[in-house]
């Protein structure tokens, strides 16, 4: 708010003009990634915002949807906006799948496959999986 308050007068003055936009109940705003934005809310609100890979996402879609669970879920002193953030990433996660059912699993399961194959020849030595042993012999002189 401090922001909007010291110096929203002087950015109003440049051009081209910042766009200005009021959302009412059931509408939807998006904003692209990378994109300069401020947001003061009027009332009451529901709003979502995360930091993906160093930048603002405000908005969740198949290219960061898994980050923004494992950020719900990893992190939930992180959330605010909302009454409860340690229970938004099961409400968050249960309204997806009633939403797109069978997808979350799909993309997890796709995740895992990816994450095998970006595991190092060390992790999948460890996995214990390519019957591979070494040892030292040690001589008697």
């Amino acid at each position: 708010m401090e922001w909007h308050l010291n110096f929203y007068k002087k950015i109003n003055q440049i051009r081209p003009r910042p766009i200005e936009a009021i959302c009412r109940a059931g509408e939807v705003m998006f904003v692209p990634n990378g994109w300069w934005h401020m947001v003061v809310n009027l009332e009451d609100s529901i709003g979502w915002s995360c930091l993906y890979q160093g930048s603002t996402a405000n908005y969740v879609g198949a290219h960061n949807l898994l980050s923004v669970l494992q950020f719900l879920r990893d992190k939930p002193d992180q959330v605010s906006g909302v009454v409860d953030g340690n229970g938004f990433y099961a409400k968050f996660r249960a309204a997806f799948q009633r939403a797109h059912p069978g997808v979350l699993e799909k993309m997890e399961q796709m995740e895992r496959k990816e994450a095998e194959v970006r595991m190092t020849t060390w992790e999948r030595l460890k996995e214990g999986g390519s019957g591979f042993s070494f040892g030292f012999v040690v001589e008697d002189e």
